[in-house]
């Protein structure tokens, strides 16, 4: 029905802004590595990681409570 369909609309949503933010931490981080900033690089390439889990959670959550 509608309402399934609005909630893989959001779940996708949702794993694609988590996705989307680490893909631009990981590009900064690899920006940050190439002029020489390793602190800031390394924060940045810890974020994009945390991003990434984000969505991996975010999905093994929905699929186990909210799919039916």
């Amino acid at each position: 029905n509608g309402y399934h369909l609005l909630e893989e609309a959001a779940r996708g949503l949702s794993v694609e802004l988590f996705l989307g933010l680490a893909d631009a931490s990981f590009k900064e981080a690899e920006r940050l590595r190439k002029i020489g900033d390793a602190t800031l690089a390394g924060a940045k390439f810890k974020e994009a990681f945390s991003m990434s889990e984000l969505a991996k959670s975010y999905s093994t959550v929905y699929i186990a409570f909210c799919k039916p």
